[in-house]
C-alpha cells in the first residue's frame, strides 16, 4: 500500500498548489490524513532547509501540499529578491524561514526568531547546520531587552500557542521558563540592516510589543513590508490591534492584503468586526 499512497501524494502535491476551485483544504485534510506514510513524519527540503512534516497534524498536511499561508507565500515570491534581507518572528517549525531563504538565496539574509524549545530542538536536529545566511535565534522579540517568562505547550506545532508570558496563564502540559528578549532595533543594529524587504511578525498577541521596539526601523522607513499576523476576536486583541493600526498608520503605512497570486489589495481594518488575517502594512511614499 505504501507505493500507491506515495503516488497519490505526489499527484496531490502536484495539482493542490494550483487547485482554483473550492475543496483544496478539504482535500489536504481528508485525503491527506488518509494517505499519511507509515511512520507519519516524514523530512521536506526547501531552500536546502529540512522540515520535519508530520502528517497526523493540518498545519504540516498543507505545508506539504504547498497551500500553507499560499496567498503571503505568493507575495513573498512576487517580492522578494536574491540578496534581500527576510526577518521572521515566530519561526515555529521553520517553513516561512525556509521559503525566504529560497528566494533570497545565499547572498541575501533570513533572520528568524523562535523561542519555543520544543520547535528550537526539531528544527536543530534536522538540521545540524543552516544553509549560508540563515540564521535561528532562540531569542524573543520585545520593546526592550532582557529575560522574561515564556510560555511553551504542547500544541506549539499544531496550533502555535507558544508566546511571552503576558496574558496567559499555563494549563496541564505546559512549561514556562525565561528566554532572552531583545528588540528589532537592537537586531538591526548588531547585523548592520539598513534595508529589511520585509519582517513577519506572527508571535501570538505580542505582535504590538514586538513593533514597539522597533522605533528607529519605522522612523527610518527601513522595513518595506511587515506582515503582522491580526487576530479580532475578543477586547484585548481589539485594544492590542488598535494600538498596531496606530503605530503603522503613524508611520505611514497603508494596509494590505495579498490575493490568491500575491498581488497586493487595499484592505480598510475595520476593529468594530471578527476576523483574523495576516495584514501585509506597506509604506506609502514608495509610490508603488
Amino acid at each position: 500500500m505504501e507505493v500507491p499512497k506515495r503516488i497519490l501524494r505526489q499527484c496531490l502535491r502536484a495539482i493542490l498548489p494550483h487547485w482554483r476551485f473550492p475543496g483544496k483544504f478539504w482535500l489536504a485534510d481528508v485525503l491527506g490524513s488518509r494517505l499519511a506514510p507509515i511512520p507519519p513524519e516524514e523530512l521536506l527540503v526547501i531552500g536546502g532547509i529540512q522540515i520535519r512534516i508530520d502528517h497526523r497534524l493540518v498545519p504540516c498536511r498543507h505545508i506539504y501540499y504547498g497551500i500553507y499561508e499560499q496567498d503571503f507565500v505568493r507575495f513573498l515570491q512576487r517580492t522578494l529578491h536574491r540578496g534581500d534581507v527576510f526577518i521572521d518572528l515566530g519561526a515555529n517549525i521553520g517553513y516561512m524561514m525556509a521559503v525566504g531563504h529560497q528566494l533570497v538565496g545565499e547572498e541575501g539574509v533570513v533572520l528568524a526568531f523562535e523561542p519555543s524549545h520544543t520547535c528550537q530542538d526539531q528544527l536543530r536536529a534536522d538540521n545540524p547546520k543552516f544553509p549560508e545566511g540563515v540564521h535561528l535565534d532562540a531569542t524573543a522579540i520585545m520593546d526592550r531587552s532582557g529575560r522574561f517568562p515564556f510560555l511553551d505547550t504542547p500544541k506549539v506545532i499544531s496550533h502555535g500557542f507558544s508566546c511571552l508570558f503576558h496574558d496567559r496563564q499555563p494549563a496541564a502540559g505546559d512549561r514556562v521558563y525565561e528566554v532572552e528578549a531583545v528588540t528589532l532595533d537592537e537586531v538591526a543594529e548588531h547585523h548592520g540592516l539598513k534595508r529589511i524587504a520585509c519582517v513577519k511578525v506572527d508571535i501570538e498577541g505580542a505582535e504590538h510589543i514586538a513593533l514597539l521596539g522597533a522605533e528607529k526601523l519605522l522612523r527610518a522607513g527601513a522595513v518595506d513590508h511587515w506582515l503582522v499576523e491580526t487576530t479580532n476576536l475578543r477586547p484585548m486583541s481589539r485594544a492590542n490591534n488598535e494600538k498596531v493600526v496606530a503605530l503603522l498608520t503613524g508611520h505611514g503605512y497603508r494596509s494590505f492584503l495579498p490575493d490568491r497570486n500575491g498581488v497586493l489589495l487595499p484592505y480598510h481594518i475595520d476593529l468594530s468586526s471578527v476576523f483574523r488575517h495576516d495584514i501585509i502594512w506597506r509604506k506609502e511614499w514608495r509610490g508603488r
